[in-house]
């Protein structure tokens, strides 16, 4: 076998280990605006455009319905949101608000394979 044939047979036994492999397909590459919309919030001005895992993003809640449904009652629009994903498949979200009173709100969320954002259940 020439070093060439070699080379095709071991780079076909790398994809077929790579196509039966038990472990998952790492969650879909989100945007730091898609994850705004979903929280129910307006990204600011100067965020990444890529939410990937070591990133950070700061919004202002506009549909506080959004986020209650995620986990976060009460908050009101104009409430600040910070989103950390700190992992390939989770996000922490911490609310802040002023008005009408004092009030923080910590959540944990997961990102499931097509990019949705879910309550988390730990």
């Amino acid at each position: 076998m020439s070093s060439l044939g070699r080379v095709r047979a071991v780079l076909f036994v790398l994809a077929c280990l790579a196509l039966a492999s038990p472990y998952s397909a790492p969650a879909a590459a989100q945007t730091s605006a898609s994850v705004a919309s979903q929280l129910g919030a307006t990204i600011s001005p100067g965020q990444p455009g890529e939410f990937a895992v070591g990133t950070s993003i700061t919004c202002m809640l506009v549909d506080p319905a959004k986020l209650a449904a995620l986990g976060a009652p009460g908050m009101h629009a104009g409430a600040r949101v910070t989103a950390a994903r700190t992992a390939t498949e989770r996000v922490h979200v911490e609310v802040d608000e002023l008005d009408p009173a004092p009030l923080t709100k910590r959540l944990t969320l997961k990102i499931d394979s097509q990019g949705r954002l879910t309550p988390s259940t730990q």
